[in-house]
């Protein structure tokens, strides 16, 4: 298992999957075009760095965009980690949630994935 990156476009957002530490990192505005094809490497990574059974996995997300099809795939992420955290109950699951202020949408988002999972946002002001 090594670290992973995507470099940003007009369309996806920078991903920076690291190993060391544990850390995913998924920074701006998410339109792909087939986000399922875009986002097969980020939950195949994390099916795989759970078999290193780390303490700790942090999810940072700074999205001030990202549509309906990019959401269904985060949901799987969410529900990824929701199973590491069932099957191991002392590993600590971080997710940040990034928003610029004013962004009440983002905001709101950022609430409503809290509601529908098992993992605990930080809603964080950028």
């Amino acid at each position: 298992m090594s670290d992973f990156k995507i470099e940003q476009t007009k369309l996806t957002p920078r991903v920076a999957l690291l190993k060391d530490g544990c850390e995913i990192n998924i920074k701006g505005e998410c339109l792909p075009e087939d986000a399922r094809a875009f986002f097969k490497p980020i939950l195949e990574w994390t099916e795989q760095i759970k078999s290193d059974s780390p303490p700790k996995i942090t999810l940072n997300l700074d999205l001030p965009y990202f549509n309906s099809s990019s959401s269904k795939q985060l949901m799987k992420l969410f529900y990824l980690l929701e199973d590491y955290k069932e099957e191991n109950e002392a590993v600590a699951i971080e997710v940040n949630w990034y928003y610029l202020e004013g962004d009440v949408l983002i905001f709101e988002k950022g609430e409503e994935f809290d509601e529908l999972t098992e993992l605990r946002f930080n809603i964080i002001k950028s």
